[in-house]
């Protein structure tokens, strides 16, 4: 016989528990040196081999073939992992259509599948080519789970394959953390002279509870005063020479072994600890009884890290990864270069003091906490679209349902239909009478939608407006506004719509290229195009900011799921979707800054279908994330939006994307995904940023709201039942073992709250 079969089949092995790197190598010519997890080998004579040696043979009674099954979940329990995955392959067709799987599945189902075509490794027919794939997977999706790869032949093409190497190695993800210092102390990183330089002053008690740090740019004075179980630590630091600020932090380390996590995503850790958390404004408790300590919600600093393996934590009072900032500089000839902007200008002489409460004693075993969604919504969405190259037929399509369709109230489909406001920005006029014609390939032959030259258009904004929509500007016009274009521009849209929000458009090195934006010229009093002191004037202090989508966080991205980066890898990255702007303005305004990770491109149904499944709705349901996309769905040119024709060549939206609202506003009904707009969600976010959480006792929490306004929707989360000592209206929601408690805090009100814990 010309090939000489023999069909091993292993059924779902089990590899032996272990939490170090393993190796599996099969080159079918000795047995002996097989290891597990190797199934659906069909085996045959290598004819190009002198020797007669054995490869591994899909052909056409073979479907699959050289594949693994491992458990990975009792392998490497909440563990990353890396898996590299190679060997040769022959075969006589270039264009074989076969793939290389990768699956994982667990009691519930296949959680995620992908393939990799095996037409993309082979170069050359008559020699053997090297397939090498490297897949990281995030531990949530192998808990519980079994990862699978084999090769599909679907076509029952013929394909030989030798030398396989399967390497599994977990991993944690890279520290943020600095080298901190000897003792308790200071942790100072900056730039100066082109250099980068890092301190880690301890602190010298210099008089009874003050402490001083010395570092190369600056000196730290540490107060530390205790009133019942608060303990205040307040620093106050002088700079002496000019320089970048990467960041400054108190590092203060706990000796207790006992340890509670509060994560960013609200699941609380008490044991298998990730090695960092980056908590942002959420915090930990350490120790128990007597001895504990908890920090949570510190709002006067930029964040706070953990280091869980030695228990230090890390109070950034300053760090330039919590202000992320590009900026595009003037350029006639060099486009699309950037520079970072996150770092601030420390000036000679500069000072400052930031706050940091403690709670000591008070062992709160069921602490509630502040969600970022308000009306005790377990997540939240949010569509943001720019306004480039749109049509009044394509928007009433996209939003209702139909470009036939011109008034609210008659919606069958699209935004409006499934009641998912947008932050839609617009244009203001059209001074250089730009048109769709060239964009959309002559489908649309008159001027880009703009506020000005569309009379429909300004009156389809009115009715959104009506209806909650958050209407705003995507720069006044297509290219660089004037001075006085722009202050008419903004006065318009605040007397018209109230706009709050802003988003960037064009931003570019040349001239024309809307040097107004936040990344170009807007932050630069000595520039003609200088648009804070306007955007301050009119009311508008959210502003759109593109650092994530011009520095992709592609490593951490997985399975096109919606958060990005994907939590599921850890908590160690630093990412704050929003911040205040004034550490980079010297402090003169105060508008916060908000990121999009990337673009939605989702222009077919399948696409949406994809994107927006069920699934990955219900983990970011899981991990209580805000979803912001970025979005052109009234894009004139077919293939970048989301609308079709249909039989009748008239505009109507996506059917995928109809089923996508539908599946939010499902969420949405059930009380688990609120769709919002900026203004919404920002207003909710600042105004958390003015209340004040204290601790009173084991069984107490002092809630204050020190703001101007009411903080509507205020949400706590809580493991137990909660009461409250005025008995006022509130309402609650139960899931799992989880309470949503929502209610209003009205400006400079005090509530007391009585946990009720439970045997």
């Amino acid at each position: 016989m010309r090939h000489r079969q023999i069909i091993v089949l292993l059924l779902l092995l089990i590899v032996g528990l272990s939490a170090r790197a393993q190796l599996y190598r099969i080159n079918f010519d000795d047995s002996l040196t097989w290891s597990l997890p190797w199934t659906n080998l069909l085996l045959a004579t290598d004819s190009t081999q002198a020797d007669g040696g054995l490869v591994c043979l899909c052909d056409s009674t073979t479907e699959y073939g050289l594949g693994f099954v491992i458990e990975a979940g009792k392998m490497y329990p909440r563990q990353n992992i890396r898996l590299k995955y190679s060997f040769k392959v022959r075969t006589k067709d270039a264009g074989v259509d076969a793939n290389l799987v990768f699956s994982i599945d667990n009691a519930e189902g296949n959680r995620y599948w992908n393939a990799y075509p095996m037409a993309s490794f082979v170069n050359d027919t008559a020699e053997w080519s090297q397939v090498a794939v490297d897949l990281d997977i995030p531990s949530d999706y192998i808990d519980d789970g079994m990862i699978l790869a084999y090769i599909w032949n679907w076509k029952k093409g013929n394909l030989w394959i030798d030398d396989a190497e399967l390497e599994i190695i977990p991993w944690e993800m890279p520290s943020f953390l600095g080298t901190p210092p000897d003792t308790w102390g200071m942790l100072t990183e900056y730039i100066i002279d082109g250099d980068t330089v890092a301190d880690s002053p301890s602190f010298t008690e210099v008089e009874a509870d003050r402490w001083r740090a010395v570092s190369g740019i600056d000196t730290t004075y540490l107060d530390i005063v205790r009133h019942d179980n608060q303990l205040t630590f307040t620093t106050h630091s002088r700079f002496y020479k000019d320089c970048q600020l990467l960041r400054q932090t108190l590092v203060i380390s706990f000796p207790d072994s006992t340890l509670t996590v509060f994560r960013k995503n609200m699941a609380i850790d008490t044991s298998l600890f990730q090695s960092e958390y980056y908590l942002d404004r959420e915090g930990f408790k350490i120790g128990q009884g007597d001895h504990t300590t908890i920090s949570y919600h510190q709002t006067d600093i930029s964040s706070t890290q953990l280091d869980a393996v030695h228990r230090v934590v890390y109070f950034n009072l300053d760090y330039w990864r919590d202000h992320p900032l590009i900026h595009y500089p003037m350029s006639d000839t060099l486009e699309d270069y950037f520079e970072d902007a996150s770092c601030r200008r420390i000036g000679e002489g500069m000072s400052e003091s930031h706050s940091i409460k403690l709670y000591v004693g008070e062992d709160v075993p069921n602490m509630p906490r502040i969600m970022k969604i308000p009306y005790g919504y377990a997540s939240g969405i949010i569509f943001t679209e720019h306004a480039d190259w749109t049509d009044i037929r394509t928007h009433r399509a996209v939003l209702f349902g139909s470009e036939k369709i011109t008034w609210v109230k008659d919606a069958i489909g699209g935004f409006v239909y499934y009641d998912i406001p947008v932050t839609k920005s617009v244009f203001y006029n059209n001074p250089d009478k730009v048109t769709n014609d060239e964009i959309s390939h002559g489908r649309f032959k008159g001027l880009h939608a703009t506020i000005q030259t569309d009379r429909e258009f300004k009156n389809l904004l009115k009715q959104l407006y009506n209806i909650g929509f958050d209407i705003c500007l995507h720069t006044p016009e297509q290219y660089t506004t004037t001075p006085n274009n722009l202050r008419e521009a903004m006065r318009f849209m605040r007397r018209n719509f109230r706009t709050v929000s802003w988003i960037d458009h064009g931003y570019n090195n040349g001239p024309e290229h809307n040097r107004e934006d936040l990344v170009c010229n807007g932050l630069d009093p000595s520039s003609e195009q200088y648009a804070a002191g306007l955007w301050r004037e009119n009311g508008v202090k959210y502003l759109w900011n593109a650092y994530y989508e011009e520095n992709r966080m592609e490593q951490w991205r997985f399975d096109c799921n919606l958060m990005q980066p994907y939590p599921g890898f850890g908590d160690a990255l630093p990412n704050r979707q929003i911040f205040n702007l004034s550490p980079l303005t010297s402090n003169l305004f105060s508008f916060y800054a908000w990121c999009t990770p990337s673009t939605l491109e989702a222009v077919t149904d399948n696409e949406w279908d994809f994107y927006y499944s069920a699934q990955r709705l219900q983990r970011l349901v899981d991990n209580h994330d805000v979803h912001i996309t970025h979005i052109y769905p009234a894009w004139v040119r077919p293939g970048r939006t989301f609308w079709t024709y249909d039989e009748d060549s008239t505009i109507v939206a996506l059917a995928g994307m109809n089923r996508a609202f539908e599946r939010i506003a499902q969420l949405r009904d059930e009380h688990q995904m609120l769709p919002m707009t900026i203004k919404t969600y920002l207003d909710y976010y600042t105004a958390l940023l003015e209340v004040d959480y204290e601790i009173v006792d084991a069984e107490h929490i002092r809630l204050c709201n020190h703001g101007s306004e009411v903080v509507e929707g205020f949400t706590l989360l809580c493991p137990s039942p909660i009461r409250f000592d005025d008995r006022r209206f509130h309402e609650f929601l139960k899931s799992g073992n989880q309470y949503y408690v929502w209610f209003d805090l009205k400006p400079n009100e005090t509530v007391t709250i009585t946990i009720i814990h439970q045997q």
